[in-house]
């Protein structure tokens, strides 16, 4: 997405063109796409028996169905997929109540020949009343170097910028920056 989350950014640009490509020239080289992603990327605060939802999209030779997989925090779950080979819509009820950060991420291919496939993390997402050092970016329940990795390629993004991510901006103030930064090292070694 672009910085309003609407509009794609030049890497969605790109994606579109390759498809667009795909179908005029019928030559398959876009593994399946994601759709609508529920509870978004980086959604705070969100309820610990809401449903997983990932639309899946594929304008080629069509979605593998059994070789598709959701994944939650980098394991496979068993979860119905429903629609046809050109879309999916795969919806995730948890048994349990989630905790702590969600990785929500999809293993799929297409039935092209080789397959083109698709294996990534689509969104991660906060359960309600889950609490982090300010500065644990990562979630790992200490604040170290990992996040300040993790926080280096945000600083200076803006919210709405692609880079921006709540995460990231420790004081809430739409902007990271070296406040933020301050925050994280007060916390560092915790």
């Amino acid at each position: 997405g672009g910085s309003d989350r609407l509009h794609p950014n030049a890497v969605g640009y790109d994606l579109l063109a390759r498809i667009f490509a795909d179908v005029l020239t019928n030559v398959d080289n876009v593994p399946p796409v994601t759709g609508r992603i529920e509870p978004r990327d980086d959604a705070q605060g969100v309820p610990a028996t809401t449903p997983i939802r990932v639309d899946l999209y594929d304008f080629g030779t069509g979605i593998d169905l059994p070789a598709t997989r959701l994944l939650i925090n980098n394991q496979e779950v068993e979860t119905p997929i429903t629609g046809s080979s050109s879309k999916v819509e795969i919806r995730y009820d948890p048994p349990q109540p989630l905790t702590g950060v969600v990785f929500v991420g999809i293993r799929s291919r297409d039935m092209a020949n080789p397959p083109n496939t698709i294996e990534r993390t689509l969104a991660q997402f906060v359960v309600a009343g889950t609490t982090f050092l300010r500065g644990d970016i990562d979630r790992d329940g200490r604040v170290d170097g990992a996040d300040l990795l993790a926080f280096a390629p945000r600083f200076g993004a803006r919210e709405g910028d692609g880079r921006y991510r709540t995460f990231a901006d420790l004081n809430d103030d739409g902007f990271i920056d070296g406040q933020d930064l301050a925050l994280l090292a007060a916390n560092f070694g915790r």
